[in-house]
Order: C-alpha cells, then structure tokens, then sequence
C-alpha cells in the first residue's frame, strides 16, 4: 500500500505478459486497483482470468487494444475511469521489435514502413496514453508516470534494430518534457531501461546469443552483460524513487512502500529530492534492485 494506506488505479500498457502483467501483480498485492491492454486476445483473455482468479474481478480490467489507434485508447481510459476510477499511474511498458530472420535490419535495409509502426506503437502510443490520463493526475494533484525503455537506448544496440532503440532512447526526451510541465502538480516521471528480457518479445535465448556473436561489440561507451532476467525480476519498476543528475544518469534511491508514492524522499546521505523529478533507471541495478520488496 502507498502511505496513509491509500490506492490507487494504475493502467499498464502491455500489461498481459512479461514484465507488464508482472507488474500488475505487485500493483494488485499492494493494494491498488490495475487496468492492463495489449493487442493480443490471447494473452489478454489468459491475463484476465489470472488477475481475476488471483484478486477478484471487481479490481482488474483487461481489454484488447492496439496503441496505433488513438480513438481506441481514448475509449479505454473513459472506460478506466467508469469502472476503477481516474487512473492515478500509468506504466508505458508496451513496445514491439520486428526483426528478420538473421536478426535486426541495417538502417539502409529499414522500410519505411516498419519505422512508423514501431515509433506509432512504442514513442506515440506512449504519448498518446500520458494525454489520455495525465488531465485527472493533474486535477487530483498525485501522478506517477513509469516509461519502460531499454538498454538499447542509451548504449550501442547488438541485438535491437534502429527503430527499436530510437524509440526508447526518445521516451527519454519525453519523460523530462513530463517534469518540466507537470512536476509541479505532484506527478513524477521515471525511465526504467531494463537490459535483456527472457519474454515473447526478445526471442528464445539461443536466438539472443546467434544474433549478439554476429555482431560483435566495437564501441567503448558501454558494456553489455549479457545476463538475461525474467520480467517478474524487473516488475517493481512503480516502486523506484530517484535523484536527477546533471548527464541524467541516476541511480536507485530508496524504495519507499510498494510504490515510493510518498512526496519527497531521503537518501542515505540526508539529502531531499524534489517529488517533481524525472529519473532513468538502467543496467543491472535496475534489474536487482526490486529484491528489496518481492511480494
């Protein structure tokens, strides 16, 4: 639960597998109400009846929509707010990665066509759903906005295409407009950027490794572990609290109740961060630091 045992409504785009409907299952255990869509009836149907089977109907809704569609989107979040109420955090977690069989295209080999749709799913769509609640954070004065994004975006990509990796790197951009704009209201912006991910996106492990030795790494501004995690390792991306930096690299702070929905936290040092703050959460202290809350 957040402090002064208050809930909330979160919505979670691709929230039907991997670490999306791993992190609806730690928003329900904390108490809070949780919506999640994606585009796949399959997944959305299992989803479904999970969350209902674990926590009961009357706390999750789950439907299919696709994010290429801003009247669907639109007509979901009126649905949200009939059914749970106002959405008080939203997770942008959902993204696609086309690849060929021999892995991601080369720029030159790009069409144009698989460049829109992957920025309409993973940049605009995420835009499109921060317009859709960011209205009723505003009024209530209480926002948390959580942007799933990639390692593929801040270092150089072995394994994501051009398109994949420009979309995360742009949520970035996206999340400090957020704070800029809406940080005084009480609404915070975080950038997780989780490395590889065993889920339905990233391909089975073998295939990971084929397309990584066939490209080796070159560039000296950053380091891939190659270490994969599950999504459920990952799903306390709500419960981060971080400290901006001036290049914008921060790292994780305390964990604060579940969801770090208190206004202002404190560091270890004793210092006090703004509850406006926009933060990016990457690499392998991203991925461990959920350990310290597990359900």
């Amino acid at each position: 639960m957040s402090p002064g045992g208050s809930s909330h409504v979160a919505v979670i785009s691709g929230g039907t597998t991997g670490i999306g409907l791993a992190t609806a299952f730690r928003l329900l255990r904390a108490g809070h109400r949780v919506a999640v869509f994606s585009h796949g009836e399959a997944s959305v149907m299992a989803a479904g009846s999970a969350l209902a089977e674990a926590f009961g109907p009357e706390r999750s809704l789950t439907r299919k929509v696709d994010l290429r569609e801003p009247a669907a989107i639109n007509s979901f979040f009126g649905e949200v707010t009939r059914v749970l109420g106002a959405p008080g955090i939203l997770v942008c977690n959902a993204g696609i990665s086309p690849k060929s069989p021999d892995g991601p295209l080369h720029v030159a080999d790009l069409t144009l066509e698989e460049w829109n749709d992957v920025l309409a799913v993973n940049l605009t769509g995420t835009m499109l759903c921060c317009r859709a609640a960011l209205p009723a954070m505003k009024e209530s004065g209480f926002g948390r906005v959580i942007f799933v994004g990639s390692l593929a975006g801040r270092t150089i990509p072995r394994i994501a295409g051009a398109s994949y990796a420009t979309s995360k790197a742009a949520l970035s951009g996206l999340s400090r407009v957020l704070v800029s704009q809406y940080g005084s209201y009480g609404i915070t912006s975080n950038v997780v950027a989780p490395g590889r991910i065993l889920t339905p996106l990233t391909g089975s492990p073998a295939k990971q490794d084929q397309h990584r030795r066939a490209r080796p790494y070159s560039g000296g501004a950053a380091r891939c572990t190659g270490r994969r995690r599950r999504g459920d390792r990952v799903s306390g991306i709500g419960g981060c609290t971080v400290r901006q930096r001036s290049h914008h690299r921060c790292q994780w702070r305390r964990v604060r109740n579940e969801l770090g929905l208190a206004a202002s936290s404190t560091d270890r040092r004793g210092d006090r961060h703004d509850p406006g703050h926009s933060g990016l959460l990457t690499g392998r202290r991203a991925l461990s630091a959920p350990r310290a809350y597990s359900a």
